[in-house]
Formats: structure tokens, C-alpha cells, sequence
């Protein structure tokens, strides 16, 4: 397939109609009375490369074009006033300029990487607290968003929120189970198709089953992944212009230290694997480890 089309049936998603749907959405934005003032205070009057910048965005998500070089959580770690009204307002207006922009198989496909996206924020903006509403926690993490994501995978963890799900000797089917009752519980962690399934110390056991795009940030732990089926592509580096790719099957067993960026790629259907987090935040031997990956068959 060509760079620049997308495998959306029946039509294509091209950079020009990206850029007017990134263009049109935004007129929306700067006159919505909730959101224009967040954007100004952000953006300072800067559109233009703002708009560059959201093209590029898109263009990365729908396209694989690489070319967005941001950090959104970060940038909106940076914000405040931000709240889950907020998101959903940015969602409506993100739909209807979508319907109007976009044919149906085109608008459907953006509208639901949208809602992916702002769940997925939301979670590492929002940690929950038992019996209370969502709260911005940046003072609590430094305005790291990896501390947030550290601290949002903590409270999903704590024993209290939830236990262990499986017995120690668990099956890939048990495993897949737990994951589809996760997402639709709300416990999956950053939003993403995956369960925790056990603990001990510092360890947990995850099974994660993502479909389509592996959207994962980095990890402040060391992990393993054990592939229990499918095949694709396995990046990982010290920065998204660091990486190295290699096969993956059945069977492999891959490495992955802290704070490294990974993602599986161009996986298929079948795709899912065993993830095991371990050690203290920042790795087991944060001073010496060089982000790299190493792959076991």
C-alpha cells in the first residue's frame, strides 16, 4: 500500500482531507465558549504552527507517516482547568466536524481513534480515587507523565482495588477473559486491551491483547513479554528515532527495560501476549541498562 493511504474499505484517507479536517474541527474549537479559552491560553495566538503541528498528529495516527515528534501527555500534563467535560466536548464538536468532513468508512475510522485517544488521556490525566471523582494529580507526580502513568497503574494494582484475578496456574483463555471484562469494566489499564491478572512484591502479570495499533507508552518497570500466539513486528529504542525492529512468533520471549520505547507492529488478528512488570521504577539497573530490547526464540 502506498504512504498516504489508509486501509479504510471503499476510500482512502489522504493528507488533504487530514488537513481539513484538522483545519475545520478547530474553527469549532476557537469559537466554543468551554474550550476557545483552554486553546488560547495553551497556543497563545500561535495557529499556525499549532495547526501544522495537529496535521502532522493526524497524519501520524491514520497514516503511520512518523512525522509527529510530540509528547501529547505531556503537553497536556502542562495545562490546567482541564476536566472530563472538557473531553467530552471536544469529542462532540471532533464528531460533527468528522460526519461533515469525512465519507461515513472515513469519519467512523477517526472518530474512533478520537475516542481512543482522549480515553487514554483521560486516564493518565484523571487518576481515580475510591469513592470520589476523577482528579487532575499532576502535583502528586511532578508533572511527569510517566510518574502519572506510574501512579495510575499503581491504584489499578493496589490490592484493594484489585485482587488477584487468576489462580497461579492460568490459561491463555482465562487470561483473554479477563481482558474483555477489563475493558468493559473500566479497570484496563490506560484504557488499553489489557487485564493484571496477579501479583507478588514488585511483580504483576498482565495479559494484553491489543487490536489493530499497540498505542502503549513506555513502562517505569522492567518487563517480559511472552508471546502466546500470533506474528508481527516488535520496535523498541531509546526514542522513537532510535528504534530496531525484529520478527516475532509463538514463543518468543522479549525484553523490554525501563523507560524504553516499544510497540508491536504490523501484528496479526491473533496477536496476544504475557506481560510480567517487575522491579523498582526506573529498572533494576537504571544507572547501566541501555533501552534496546533483547529477543529470546
Amino acid at each position: 500500500m502506498p504512504l498516504g493511504e489508509a486501509p479504510v474499505p471503499g476510500t482512502r484517507i489522504t493528507e488533504d482531507l487530514i488537513r481539513t479536517l484538522v483545519h475545520g474541527f478547530y474553527a469549532r474549537v476557537r469559537a466554543d465558549e468551554a474550550l476557545a479559552p483552554i486553546f488560547e491560553r495553551a497556543i497563545r495566538g500561535a495557529w499556525g504552527p499549532h495547526l501544522a503541528t495537529m496535521c502532522d498528529f493526524w497524519s501520524s495516527v491514520m497514516l503511520t507517516t512518523g512525522r509527529y515528534k510530540g509528547k501529547p501527555l505531556q503537553a497536556h500534563l502542562r495545562l490546567g482547568g482541564i476536566r472530563p467535560p472538557h473531553f467530552e466536548r471536544w469529542l462532540a464538536l471532533f464528531r460533527e466536524t468528522a460526519r461533515e468532513t469525512c465519507p461515513p468508512a472515513v469519519a467512523d475510522a477517526f472518530i474512533d481513534r478520537a475516542e481512543r485517544i482522549a480515553e487514554t488521556l483521560q486516564r493518565a490525566l484523571f487518576l481515580l480515587e475510591r469513592g470520589g471523582d476523577p482528579v487532575a494529580n499532576t502535583a502528586e507526580t511532578g508533572g511527569n507523565p510517566m510518574g502519572a502513568i506510574a501512579a495510575l497503574n499503581r491504584t489499578a494494582a493496589s490490592p484493594d482495588a484489585s485482587p488477584n484475578l487468576l489462580p497461579a496456574v492460568t490459561s491463555v483463555g482465562k487470561a483473554q477473559a479477563a481482558v474483555r471484562r477489563a475493558l468493559v469494566d473500566g479497570t484496563a489499564p490506560l484504557g488499553l486491551p489489557a487485564a493484571a491478572l496477579r501479583r507478588h512484591g514488585t511483580m504483576t502479570l498482565y495479559f494484553y491483547q491489543p487490536r489493530g495499533r499497540d498505542h502503549q507508552p513506555p513502562h517505569d518497570q522492567d518487563e517480559v513479554y511472552v508471546v502466546t500466539s500470533g506474528f508481527g513486528t516488535f520496535a523498541v529504542g531509546a526514542s522513537e528515532a532510535a528504534l530496531t525492529r525484529t520478527p516475532f512468533g509463538p514463543g518468543d520471549a522479549i525484553f523490554v527495560p525501563a523507560g524504553a520505547v516499544h510497540r508491536f507492529e504490523d501484528f496479526s488478528d491473533d496477536f496476544g501476549t504475557w506481560v510480567i512488570m517487575y522491579g523498582p521504577d526506573g529498572g533494576e539497573d537504571a544507572a547501566s541498562a541501555e533501552p534496546g530490547g533483547d529477543r529470546a526464540a
